[in-house]
């Protein structure tokens, strides 16, 4: 078991030794639904590691509605390029801050990513209503700022999923 400030006791994942899962925690950014969040890193958690940890955990809880409201932009463009490229039936959507209706949050992980900045990353999973195969994933540098918007896919930013500088990625780089 793994115990953590402010989601409290992991314990390890049925189907993936190696990962550690809590129970149910409410987030704030999402009206407090409850949902559980799971550690992916897979080397030993230091008293370093841990602080980096429980500090984005913290960051991301502190996040609220309100700051939700501000990434509706970039949400509803994920949205119209899915739109563009597929013969997916459009939503009845007036405002961009309307899409948070089709947006359906899963899980919560917490990753370390492992080359460059070597920051713990926090990944939001969602069902979405206009893609139903891949979700959507909004990623949070050091829980604490939007970096990524897009299907899941494995990645934590835009510039490992597409081998670009982290300088060429538009959300990271203004981090």
């Amino acid at each position: 078991m793994l115990n953590l400030k402010y989601i409290g006791t992991m314990k390890e994942d049925k189907d993936i030794p190696t990962w550690w899962r809590s129970e149910p925690v409410n987030v704030p950014m999402f009206e407090n639904i409850a949902l559980p969040f799971v550690l992916t890193i897979e080397k030993d958690v230091d008293e370093l590691l841990k602080n980096k940890i429980e500090t984005a955990i913290n960051n991301f809880l502190n996040l609220n509605p309100n700051y939700r409201t501000e990434l509706s932009d970039l949400v509803y463009e994920n949205y119209k390029d899915m739109l563009s490229s597929s013969d997916i039936t459009p939503l009845d959507i007036k405002v961009a801050s309307d899409i948070w209706q089709y947006v359906h949050p899963e899980e919560v992980y917490i990753s370390q990513r492992n080359r460059r900045d070597d920051d713990v990353y926090i990944q939001l999973t969602c069902e979405c209503d206009w893609e139903e195969e891949h979700g959507l994933q909004l990623i949070f540098r050091q829980g604490k700022k939007l970096t990524r918007v897009s299907q899941q896919d494995g990645h934590l930013t835009e510039s490992d999923a597409y081998g670009k500088e982290d300088s060429q990625d538009w959300l990271l780089s203004n981090f």
